[in-house]
């Protein structure tokens, strides 16, 4: 489809679309805002490439841009709406993203909150495992080449595929490709490439949004290239500085780092580390899947409560805030993520009255007297096996008294089973009926320290619904919301 070009001062013309402001330029291409003309009035950006500009390099960079464009659909990757061209230009016509890049968005905030690292990561996450699926490596991920739509649930979506690649394995290649700041170790010293250089810039950009600068950031062009080079293992900080303030970093976080900016690719992590990481936890990433999920869990819950089955009901509750909670962030429109959060509140609220049915509605077992545990232990001296056990029974209440709920727990399950094989052979008589009300009891004990784990676990999706109404707001702060001009 051909397009009439404008004088080479003026904003290019390109049918239907009316051009309203520049919003960038690069070696070869100026990328502007534009309105498509009639009912729809909707906005896209139109990078434009000059012919003339481009080199043979370039020019079958592009051609793979536009070609590998038309394949991708995904909700975090820009999207190619059409291509059109004139005698001096080739006009790429793509979804607009209001909210600038996310390096405009760390500078205007110097570094971020962990939470929000973590909510920008799932997202680029999820669009790079769409692409690893189809062995697309892009080759050239940077701050500046992922973008932002606008509101107040702002999206990550990853642009500029000019240098990406079908890649399975390692390559070797004449030229380097990408960005040499967030460029991998083995691309700038041995020229070889594999789908692992993608993760080593994903490594810089999560080191730049926590800490503010890349790792190698740099006075001079030499400087960079030695630092790159140096076989020195990448140094990750253990707290970042957020508003005056040290704030540590999690131990997920800092392994996620680690494990991503290893300079050696053999020791890197590979794709389904970085997509099964426990910091990332795409399980609960905001997105479709999850927000569906949610709502399954949630009507299951419903049904279970409804039929009287309250400790499966409080499971199912529990369960379902744990992917409603980050699906506020998936919603776009105000009133569906307003009518989300009152059905969040609704279903915290029935799941905290039902942890102390739960916990409070069976009757515990009155405890062993001590004459009588006294007197087990008398009967029981000869048999070595048995005392052993009855000691380990001890050391659980012991380890309950000092609220390590969890180690007393693991403690019980291993000397229980013992316990009850012991007791199988044991004859009818006095030390068996000791022993057996002595294991009831503590029986009884342990599902009631289980409860309490449950009920203890079920703040968590409280905790995580405060932490992402704070994100939102992080979101919001001043400056956000202006596209680059």
């Amino acid at each position: 489809m051909a397009a009439s070009s404008a004088g080479s001062d003026g904003p290019p013309s390109v049918p239907q679309f009316n051009i309203t402001g520049r919003l960038g330029a690069g070696t070869y291409a100026t990328v502007y805002q534009a309105i498509r003309q009639g009912g729809s009035r909707e906005v896209v950006a139109i990078k434009c490439v000059s012919k003339k500009s481009l080199t043979n390099t370039s020019k079958e960079n592009l051609l793979k841009e536009i070609e590998l464009l038309k394949t991708l659909n995904h909700p975090h990757i820009v999207r190619l709406i059409d291509f059109v061209w004139d005698a001096n230009h080739i006009h790429l016509i793509l979804e607009y993203c209001s909210g600038g890049d996310l390096l405009r968005f760390i500078k205007l905030r110097r570094c971020l909150s962990e939470s929000l690292v973590r909510r920008f990561l799932q997202q680029l996450a999820l669009a790079l495992r769409y692409l690893h699926s189809r062995n697309v490596v892009h080759m050239d991920l940077k701050p500046q080449n992922i973008l932002l739509t606008g509101g107040d649930s702002p999206k990550l979506k990853i642009a500029d595929f000019g240098f990406a690649h079908h890649l399975k394995s390692d390559s070797h290649a004449d030229q380097v490709r990408g960005s040499l700041l967030y460029m991998a170790p083995e691309i700038v010293v041995d020229r070889r490439y594999s789908p692992k250089c993608d993760l080593w810039s994903v490594g810089i950009i999560l080191y730049e949004c926590l800490f503010g600068r890349a790792p190698f950031a740099s006075e001079t062009h030499e400087d960079l290239l030695r630092k790159i080079a140096s076989p020195e293992p990448l140094s990750v900080p253990a707290v970042q500085c957020l508003a005056g303030r040290e704030v540590p970093l999690t131990a997920a976080c800092q392994d996620l780092l680690t494990r991503l900016l290893q300079r050696d690719p053999r020791h890197r992590a590979d794709h389904a580390a970085f997509f099964g990481h426990s910091f990332i936890d795409l399980d609960h990433a905001p997105s479709a899947e999850c927000l569906e999920k949610g709502k399954s869990l949630a009507l299951r819950a419903v049904k279970a409560d409804s039929g009287g089955e309250l400790e499966e009901a409080f499971r199912l509750y529990r369960l379902a805030l744990t992917y409603l909670v980050p699906a506020l962030h998936y919603e776009d429109s105000a009133q569906k993520k307003e009518q989300l959060r009152d059905r969040i509140y609704e279903y915290m609220s029935r799941a905290e009255y039902l942890q102390s049915e739960v916990t409070q509605g069976r009757p515990k077992r009155p405890p062993v007297a001590e004459s009588r545990w006294n007197r087990l232990l008398e009967l029981c001296k000869p048999d070595q096996d048995i005392m052993a056990s009855l000691k380990e029974i001890s050391a659980f209440n012991h380890k309950l008294s000092l609220g390590a709920h969890e180690e007393a727990l693991a403690l019980f399950e291993t000397c229980c089973d013992k316990l009850l094989e012991l007791i199988r052979k044991e004859p009818e008589g006095e030390r068996r009926t000791l022993l057996c009300e002595v294991v009831d009891f503590n029986l009884s004990t342990a599902e009631n320290v289980r409860k309490f784990i449950r009920s203890k676990n079920s703040e968590k999706p409280k905790a995580e619904l405060q932490k992402a109404l704070e994100t939102d707001q992080e979101m919001k702060s001043e400056g956000y919301n202006c596209a680059v001009m």
